[in-house]
């Protein structure tokens, strides 16, 4: 199976998502002094980071773009995807969130908290459905073995 590169292009989106949510915080990178309050926010901006670039990585590896209009042609459920199936709208959401942590701002967190909502819409009433029309017993299965968000079913 030949790497898809073209995967890689859809680390822009979450990382765009995350720098908009720096840029409503409105907080200033430079000024330093952050606080240990914001200190717990950059763990999750780094996990969420992390889980985006682990996701988009097991795409390319598997030779099939994330492309959110488009139904793959196979399933991929290595990686990330063995423990949510969702991983970069995951990764997206806790790096916006962290980012509101880390900046104490409410309108970063708003910002966050509007994306995880729309996701799950987006996943409940759009992805999921197109998913199990295409790919069946086999998206069942995976459904029952992996939750939606967080965690692991075994």
């Amino acid at each position: 199976m030949a790497v898809d590169y073209r995967a890689y292009l859809y680390a822009l989106a979450p990382l765009t998502a995350v720098a908009l949510a720096a840029i409503l915080s409105g907080a200033d990178p430079l000024a330093g002094d952050i606080g240990i309050a914001g200190l717990f926010g950059a763990f999750p901006v780094a996990a969420g980071l992390a889980i985006v670039a682990w996701a988009v990585h097991t795409f390319a590896r598997a030779g099939v773009t994330p492309a959110p209009e488009t139904t793959p042609d196979r399933l991929v459920t290595d990686g990330p995807l063995a423990y949510t199936r969702n991983p970069l709208y995951l990764g997206t959401v806790l790096g916006a969130g962290g980012v509101a942590i880390l900046s104490a701002s409410p309108l970063a967190g708003g910002y966050a908290a509007l994306m995880a909502v729309i996701y799950h819409l987006v996943v409940v009433y759009r992805e999921e459905p197109r998913l199990t029309e295409a790919m069946g017993n086999e998206y069942e299965r995976y459904c029952s073995s992996v939750p939606r968000w967080v965690g692991r079913r075994a």
